[in-house]
């Protein structure tokens, strides 16, 4: 009896970290990125985890133009000098390729960039190869 109760309790226990242990290793591996088939003008916004490529395709007749958007990754947090919190700020500026739509309300991010000119030559690139213009952003 007391063999068939320790086994019993183990179970939820067992199932609880196999939960764990999956949510572990997808936080650790998994990646999001988007897959372009230029051939049948559709996108897949993915998320890598373990080999897979999970995600849905979806048209992308309706975006029309390239354009670069510029922003700041920042990564802030504490340090605790002689019982001061203080809190440090360092920012970087990436440049990024999105794929509109004709208004500019809608947007796809592509690629991420710490180079303007590498930047650049993508959304050239791009714009090229899908037939769409590479525009300013600007939403109307």
């Amino acid at each position: 009896m007391g063999l068939a109760l320790f086994t019993h309790l183990e179970l939820p226990q067992t199932f609880i970290g196999l939960i764990l242990l999956i949510l572990g290793l997808f936080l650790a591996t998994a990646k999001d990125g988007i897959i372009l088939d230029k051939r049948n003008n559709k996108f897949k916004k993915t998320i890598f985890f373990l080999g897979l490529r999970l995600g849905k395709w979806k048209s992308f007749e309706r975006f029309t133009d390239i354009a670069i958007l510029t922003g700041n990754i920042g990564l802030g947090f504490y340090r605790f000098i002689a019982s001061q919190k203080t809190t440090t700020f360092h920012s970087n500026k990436v440049f990024e390729v999105y794929m509109l739509t004709k208004n500019h309300r809608e947007r796809i991010i592509l690629k991420r960039y710490k180079q303007e000119e590498k930047a650049t030559i993508s959304a050239q690139d791009l714009a090229y190869e899908l037939g769409m213009e590479l525009n300013i952003f600007s939403p109307s």
